[in-house]
């Protein structure tokens, strides 16, 4: 699971083109981690760390944590989970009658 894992979603980020073109230089930070959000720049770092110290082969084992990590950074995965279960709570409790509106009136504007 964990090797299926890491091939399908971190070694795309771990080559390099097959040939470099001016726009290889200009696209290809989309890939990476590095810009925008600090937090998920900061967690491919300690990834990519770990990567390096260990090798490849030994390393899928080694940070297998920062791998899962990454990845549920960049996929949100648990919150998506978590925010799907919340409505379908909501949409439960709407159909039982617990709740008289499917969802709550917005507060004011101040």
């Amino acid at each position: 699971m964990l090797h299926t894992l890491f091939t399908v979603t971190i070694v795309p980020l771990l080559q390099g083109p097959a040939i470099r073109t001016p726009f290889t230089d200009l696209l290809g930070n989309l890939a990476s981690a590095q810009e925008g959000n600090t937090f998920c720049a900061n967690m491919e770092m300690m990834m990519l760390n770990c990567m390096e110290q260990y090798g490849y082969n030994r390393g899928v084992k080694m940070c297998g944590g920062y791998i899962a990590d990454l990845r549920e950074c960049r996929l949100n995965t648990y919150e998506r989970t978590r925010v799907q279960i919340m409505k379908e709570e909501r949409k439960r409790q709407f159909r039982d009658g617990k709740r008289k509106e499917r969802y709550e009136e917005c507060p004011p504007h101040l």
